[in-house]
Order: structure tokens, then sequence, then C-alpha cells
């Protein structure tokens, strides 16, 4: 169990103190420890005055337990002298949860220039004007934590609520800039909390209402002001016992530097999310904007070219990716798992709930490699001047150092391990490594890609052709039929790319129809062996490589060929039937002992 987060030493100032979730905060934090700097202006939910018994009480309440406390009845829009209260008294402040707020709900043809400059002044001028004041100390000491309070009705909006909206969207920006400005010291954090408080009186019938206690949003309120917490620039959700993090979506989108009215309306693709990447700042939201056009008219222009002395050794941007039994389930079907749903083997890697324990299939760890490619493609590393049209994924390569966990978030990095002259073409070799929130290592992927017309800058040839398969029949044999929209189903795990479902992006280059994914005929390839040598557990795989010999076309028969040489050790190789067509060659694989 970990150990328990303390506030010791710590001083926190929280603003609308008074109001449920404020005092909420209060308690806890004072149950952890924390000194506390309560702000309150004493008003309604309208802003007008009111008694200052509330405050009074809780600061009274809380000091009777042991709590440091000191109260402040001004407004927030007194931010400095509110930041000087606490700096003067404990000579220091450590966090800041802004949760103060009123309400001038109106209709927009009703909404007057009071009421919104009213709900304007307490929500996000106040914000600016008490971290503008905390900003300077907290710098100064290097280390701070922010918490803001905003809406549903920023995230999501809401009738009549205008001013207040469009507020709380204010303090939206606000925390995701801050949080860049900064940094690893001051992390600043968006709260969108749904409980039973004087803004909602009303609203819940009293069963829901006492579900909705202050009581369950606090905990997350306390850990984002706690000096541990390490998320920066994030909007969470809490309320009724529920937590969680939202982040931004963006649709696969479509690039056309000839764009008229009618192609962007007739677009599927301007909203077709199965292909959604999330954007976590604004250098990742505009490369595609700002990236792709340019550098598709120089490679038409200037060719594909490759320095290796400006390319070797670059390590791209880190990737995260978040996953759960829901993606792992999809990309065990989207792999051909499952096909008879009475197989209890393989329901272990499609159904959660299974009684034995779901089973991860371990090759989905494709998908983190895959990202971090598409998105090195999309940000182009020095000397690396060539466009997606002119590449090839050739060869690929896991190994696996722990078994893959059922959900969690992965960071990738993704780096350029050596570049080699075909003449004809350049391969280049890309290391993509793979861990958890942690930081444990669980595995990595190795991509050799083939970049057309690259070659004859007078590097090395490098990597020497694999061995054959062995010279006799193989051990085991296994056929299955790909179904004709595999590809389809196959591209929800990630791989957007139109050549794989676009009869008209196939056909443009030189495919009869959209084809199958390399890394799906790989997740095939890697299913037949675990099924015929593993016991069928994902868990024992610890490495795998092939070479991309040839395209798979849905509908047609794969057959795999597996020889073993020892214990834990195997070749393999595909076809397929219709065109006794070797697709994947040079196949190998390792796994542990039972």
């Amino acid at each position: 169990m970990s150990a328990e987060l303390r506030f010791d030493d710590q001083v926190v100032l929280i603003t609308g103190a008074a109001g449920a979730l404020g005092s909420g905060y209060c308690r806890l934090l004072a149950q952890r420890g924390a000194t506390l700097l309560l702000n309150d202006a004493c008003t309604t939910v309208a802003g007008e005055p009111t008694s200052e018994s509330q405050l009074t009480a809780l600061a009274e309440a809380l000091q009777a337990r042991g709590t440091r406390v000191t109260v402040s009845q001004d407004s927030v829009e007194q931010g400095q002298a509110i930041v000087d209260l606490a700096l003067s008294t404990y000579g220091r402040l450590d966090a800041v949860i802004h949760s103060a707020g009123i309400l001038r709900d109106s209709p927009m043809r009703q909404l007057s220039q009071a009421d919104w400059d009213a709900v304007y002044r307490v929500h996000l001028l106040g914000a600016y004007r008490l971290l503008h004041a905390a900003w300077a100390p907290m710098r100064k000491a290097g280390s701070g934590r922010i918490v803001l309070s905003i809406s549903p009705s920023a995230l999501y909006g809401n009738p009549c609520q205008a001013n207040y909206a469009a507020a709380k969207g204010g303090l939206l920006g606000l925390t995701r800039s801050l949080a860049q400005e900064g940094g690893a010291q001051i992390r600043v954090n968006a709260l969108s909390p749904l409980a039973s408080s004087r803004m909602t009186d009303g609203l819940f019938e009293p069963a829901l209402a006492q579900q909705l206690s202050p009581a369950r949003v606090a905990p997350l309120c306390a850990y984002l002001a706690h000096p541990s917490c390490r998320y920066n620039g994030e909007v969470f959700e809490a309320g009724g016992g529920f937590f969680a993090q939202l982040r931004w979506q963006r649709a696969r989108g479509f690039s056309d530097g000839n764009a008229t009215i009618e192609s962007v309306a007739n677009s599927r693709a301007l909203s077709d999310f199965s292909g959604a990447d999330h954007p976590h700042d604004a250098q990742s939201a505009l490369r595609p904007l700002i990236g792709s056009a340019p550098r598709s008219t120089a490679a038409a222009e200037d060719g594909p070219s490759i320095d290796p002395d400006a390319a070797l050794g670059y390590s791209y941007p880190t990737q995260t990716l978040s996953y759960d039994e829901r993606d792992l389930s999809l990309y065990a079907l989207g792999v051909g798992a499952a096909e008879d749903p009475l197989d209890d083997s393989d329901l272990r890697l499609v159904y959660e709930r299974h009684p034995d324990g779901f089973l991860p299939l371990c090759t989905w760890a494709v998908r983190p490699g895959i990202d971090a490619f598409l998105s090195a493609m999309e940000q182009r590393a020095p000397g690396m001047n060539f466009g997606l049209e002119h590449v090839l994924h050739g060869e690929h390569s896991m190994e696996f150092y722990a078994p893959l966990p059922s959900h969690g978030t992965l960071t990738t990095q993704l780096r350029i391990e050596n570049i080699y002259d075909k003449k004809r073409y350049a391969l280049v070799v890309l290391r993509a490594e793979s861990s958890d929130a942690d930081g444990t290592k669980l595995f990595a992927n190795q991509l050799s890609i083939v970049v057309r017309g690259a070659g004859g800058f007078g590097g090395e040839r490098g990597i020497s052709p694999r061995s054959a398969d062995p010279d006799r029949s193989p051990d085991q044999l296994i056929m299955q039929t790909v179904r004709a929209n595999q590809a389809l189903l196959y591209r929800l795990s990630g791989d957007w790319n139109p050549l794989h479902a676009d009869p008209r992006a196939a056909r443009e280059a030189g495919f009869p129809q959209p084809i199958l994914h390399g890394s799906c005929s790989l997740g095939y390839c890697a299913r037949h062996f675990l099924r015929a040598y593993a016991g069928n557990d994902p868990r024992r795989l610890r490495s795998l490589s092939l070479r991309f010999s040839d395209v798979v076309l849905p509908g047609e028969q794969l057959k795999t060929e597996i020889w073993q040489i020892d214990a834990t050790q195997f070749r393999f190789r595909a076809s397929v039937v219709e065109r006794d067509k070797v697709v994947i060659s040079g196949g190998s694989v390792e796994i542990s002992t039972a």
C-alpha cells in the first residue's frame, strides 16, 4: 500500500472556502496536516453580501482540531492582498485552489453587461490577480501547485449561462498556458466538480444530492494540490465518487491545398474519429496544419534525401498513449482472434470478464511503435527530407521485457538507430522503447523503413540478408482466411492510412483493392504461433522479428509455416494460398519456457 499523502508544512490558499466545495477541500487538507488560508468574500451565489458566520465557524472548527488557519474576506479581485497575507503570516505559499464563484444566469437576449462583468471579475479576473501575485514567490521557491475550478458548462455548454461558461472556459485556457510557463516547478490543472452546493441548490433530488457530496470530489482536488502531483496542464472531472481525466481529441482530417467549400462539405475524413489523435500542446496540434503541405511540395521538387550525419541518433519527442481492455480486445479481434466465439482459449483475449482472467494479446505493442513512427513523419527530424509517400515498412522486430498490463499509460521514445545506403533506396532503422507510468520498460519495437529514391549518399550497406528457412517440412502449418472486412476492423486500432480502407486510395497506389496492414499480418502470425507452441498465452512471448515481403488482400487465405529450432527458438514464414506468394519471410520467435 502506498504511503499516505500528507501536507505537513504546506501552505494552501483556498478561495470560496465557505462554500460547500471549498469547505470540503479545507477539511480534507486539514486532516492531512495542511496550513490553510481561507478566503471567502462572504456573498450569496449572486454575489450579494451575506453573513460571515459560515467562514468564521469553519475556521474555528479547524483551529479546534489543531490546524493553523488564517482568514481573508477580500474579494478575489484583491488577489495581491490575499497572497501578501499568506506570505506575511506563514512566509510561504505552496498551493492555490481557486474555488470562488458566483452565478448571474440569464438568456443571452436578456444578459446585461453588469451580469457579464460580475461573473467575469470573480472567476477569471480574480484568477489572474491571484496567480499573478502568487507566481513570483512560487518561482522563487521552485515549486507550486495550482488548481482552477472550471465547470461542465465550460466543457459542454449550458443554456442561460453564457457568462459563466465563458469565464470558466477562460480558466481552461489559463490552465493550459500557465502549465507550459510553470513547467516542472509550478504545475497547473483544472478541475470540473459536480457536487451539491449553493450553486446547485434545488437541482437534485435529496437522494442524489446526498450522493453528490463535496467530500466525494475533494480527494482529486487535494491530490492536484499535493507536491507529488505529476499532472500538468490537464483537465479532470469529479463527482459522486467518480474521477476522470479529460483530453482533446481530433478527427483524422485531410490535407488538400486546393480544397473547395464542396470538398470540405463532402469530406468524411473531416469528422472521422476512427483515426483520431490527441494533441497535448500547441506544437502537436499545429504540426499537421503547418507541416504536411510544405514537406510534400519539397519532396516533389527536390526528391527524397537523407543526411545521415544530421539524422543519426536523433530522438523524437516522447509520445504518450493510454489504453485499456477495450483497446486490447478490439486489437485482438482485428488480427482474427475469437473467430469462433465459443473458443474459450481465444475468448480470454477479447473478454475482460473471463473467469480465468483477461489475457492481453501482447503484439498490440506494435501500436505505440507505429504511432511513434507516424508522428515522426509529421515532425521531420534533421536531415530526413522525405514524406510518407516515399516509405515502405520493410522489417519489424519486437522485444518484451514484462507482460503487457491490461490497461495503463505508456510513454514511447523513438530514436534513429542506423541509416544504410542501399543505392536505390535508403534503409532507416528506428527503435521505439515504451515504458509504463512508473518508468518500467515493457517492450521495444524496431522498424526498418525503406525510403525509396533516398539512397546513393555513400553510406554503409549495412544489414546482411536473413538466413533461409530450414530446409525441411515445417513442424506446424496453420491456415486462416482473412475476412473481407478485416482491414476495416483492424484500422480501428489506430492505423488510419486510407490505403487500407479507401478503394480509390488503393488504386492510386497501384493495388486492385485496399490491402491488409502489415502489422495486422504480423498479428495473425503471432496468434498462430502462440496457439501452436505457447498454450495461447501471450505472456510467454519474448521476441519476434520478420520481413514484410508482399501484401495480403482481405479475403485471402493466410498460411503460416513454423519450424521449431529448440525449446524456445522458432522460425516462421507466411504466404497467401490463392497467389502462392510469400508475404512474411525471415520470421523468428523466442518464447519463455512454460
